[in-house]
């Protein structure tokens, strides 16, 4: 496009919230401008990837709403990959000594839904937490299994996130790159997290898409 109209002005849009977001540093060619949704992510591109401040545009998210239901709440998330059913479902045995997880529902993620090796996780999942080894149990609590932006969203929307890594480098919400998130270890590989700042994500209900046509 610029090889063609070099006066035309080429805008990206960040419409996820990756952990560790590596793959989006600036690069040779890059939009001229980028569209983030939280103050975090502001953060971590101008001091991080190497993108000016006035590169970075922030506006409300035109694909999130706050949500008030409970419908994150007392589930298990399944990332779109994983690599060990053996070290996840010993994690989850570790938790269900803690939660009863017999009490939450898996969801798996809808582009696995045809996967064998997720439908085997399940099948190991249920059959760990049906003999649940604690009563206590949770509200406003999810777990969250590998790499997810969903984190983000339960946060937002008043969800307590458990978060179980494999790749804890690429995988955890760290405080120096999402200053508004403070992540307590309850175990190895196994975190939960807390909002410092609960306005971290620009979410309106009421948002017109004409606020981005107008840049």
């Amino acid at each position: 496009i610029k090889s063609l109209k070099n006066n035309y002005k080429i805008y990206g849009y960040i419409h996820s919230f990756p952990a560790f977001p590596s793959h989006l540093a600036r690069k040779l060619v890059n939009p001229d401008f980028i569209i983030v949704n939280s103050k975090d992510q502001l953060h971590t591109f101008t001091n991080f990837l190497e993108w000016d401040n006035k590169e970075i545009i922030l506006l409300p998210s035109i694909r999130f709403k706050k949500n008030t239901s409970d419908n994150l709440s007392k589930k298990i998330f399944l990332p779109i990959n994983f690599y060990s059913i053996k070290n996840i479902c010993k994690k989850i045995l570790s938790l269900n000594k803690i939660y009863n997880l017999k009490e939450f529902e898996i969801r798996n993620h809808p582009v696995a839904k045809n996967s064998t090796k997720h439908k085997k996780l399940i099948n190991e999942i249920n059959r760990l937490t049906y003999f649940n080894e604690s009563s206590k149990t949770v509200s406003k609590t999810s777990i969250f299994i590998g790499s997810t932006g969903a984190i983000i969203e339960s946060l937002f929307s008043g969800i307590k996130p458990i978060h179980i890594m494999e790749d804890i480098e690429f995988e955890i919400y760290s405080q120096k790159l999402w200053p508004s998130i403070k992540v307590n270890v309850i175990q190895d590989k196994i975190v939960n997290y807390e909002l410092i700042d609960e306005n971290f994500v620009e979410l309106n209900n009421d948002f017109s898409f004409k606020n981005y046509l107008s840049l």
